[in-house]
């Protein structure tokens, strides 16, 4: 540990271990949180934009999928005999369905 106090910190289990202050993590960039490449000005903005290819990803497909599948595991559990499970997962369920299916009709 480079020059500067050493702190004593104790973990989850209670074993003491030596660490850097946070002023040290700090000051060496791996507790700042970095930002993308923010571009200057509108134009180079507009750039890197239609530089991205959103059209082939199949991430909204599987959140579609994902829905039903939530709504399909309420039903086995109604079946068997459990309906609370839909307090949580039908209203999973229809926010997928519907989020991922506007966002698909808009890719078409």
């Amino acid at each position: 540990m480079a020059g500067g106090p050493v702190v004593i910190h104790t973990d989850v289990l209670g074993v003491a271990r030596p660490c850097e202050p946070a002023s040290a993590i700090v000051s060496s960039g791996l507790g700042v949180l970095q930002r993308p490449f923010q571009p200057q000005d509108e134009a180079a903005r507009q750039r890197q934009l239609d530089a991205r290819d959103f059209g082939q990803s199949r991430y909204w497909r599987w959140v579609f999928v994902g829905g039903w599948l939530s709504l399909a595991a309420f039903a086995i559990l109604a079946v068997k005999g459990l309906p609370g499970a839909g307090v949580i997962l039908v209203p999973i369920g229809l926010g997928m369905i519907i989020g991922s299916g506007i966002q698909l009709l808009l890719e078409r």
